[in-house]
């Protein structure tokens, strides 16, 4: 029978108030919709299945709804003046924090990935 490992709450604070900044950086809001909410989650900019990182840059705050509605898709395929939601400055915000994630995201958009 084996030992439990303890659970290490320091580790869990961490993570919390890591994701915690990056949901402040946003004043709490979606950074695709604008929306206020209380339970945002973190998205991925360039999806993990498209070699995106689990890192600072790669991620912001999204509503449950925009996250779903984006799925792994393209940033820049989904996210279009097509969406009633669509703001150029929120999109701008999103590529210039990205850390190098911008010229991946835009030559996927390019069909640079396949």
């Amino acid at each position: 029978m084996s030992t439990p490992i303890p659970f290490d709450r320091s580790r869990k604070t961490d993570k919390s108030r890591y994701r915690d900044s990056i949901k402040v950086e946003f004043d709490h809001c979606c950074a695709y919709c604008g929306r206020r909410e209380k339970k945002l989650t973190l998205d991925h900019v360039l999806a993990h299945c498209r070699g995106g990182k689990e890192i600072r840059g790669n991620l912001i705050p999204a509503c449950r709804r925009c996250n779903l509605a984006k799925g792994s898709r393209s940033l820049l395929d989904w996210y279009t003046a097509d969406l009633p939601y669509f703001c150029p400055q929120r999109l701008e915000r999103i590529l210039n924090r990205s850390d190098g994630n911008e010229i991946r995201v835009r030559q996927e958009h390019q069909g640079g990935f396949g």
